[in-house]
């Protein structure tokens, strides 16, 4: 008696799903993290810090008023931490570089983009780099890095 799991797929319903698959349109994000919008906000926090005598209490009080409810504490860590390797970041680079060529990732280009992530781990710039969709693992970037990329 043949068992159910063990049934086999058929070579015409893999194409249909494959290209059902590729045919998904691509899913932006919805809204930013708290940490993602103070890092948008990072230059504009810092002048504040820095040029007009504003303290994070202060400023975590003016990001209240307007909606995003956050301590000092939490801003003085969000803003000591480096800003995150965001989807839009990837995405920038990718089109400052010209990574994609027809759709396809530009080994070269990806090459380009390595030196402006320095400072990141290998597993941060292989998670952002696959969801701006590269098909990269860790082990690819950590051997582009290895090489000189």
């Amino acid at each position: 008696m043949p068992n159910p799991s063990h049934t086999l797929i058929t070579n015409d319903l893999v194409a249909a799903s494959l290209g059902a698959l590729q045919a998904l349109p691509v899913v932006e994000p919805q809204g930013l993290t708290k940490a993602e919008a103070v890092q948008s906000m990072r230059p504009a926090l810092e002048d504040a810090l820095a040029n007009r005598g504003y303290t994070h209490d202060q400023l975590a009080e003016v990001l209240t008023k307007q909606g995003l409810k956050i301590s000092g504490a939490t801003l003085r860590e969000y803003l000591r931490a480096k800003p995150a390797l965001t989807y839009a970041a990837v995405l920038a680079l990718a089109d400052k570089y010209q990574t994609f060529d027809t759709g396809r990732p530009n080994m070269a280009g990806i090459k380009k983009i390595l030196p402006k992530l320095a400072g990141l781990s290998t597993k941060r710039i292989a998670d952002a780099m696959k969801a701006a969709g590269y098909p990269v693992t860790t082990a690819n970037v950590s051997a582009l890095i290895k090489r000189g990329a």
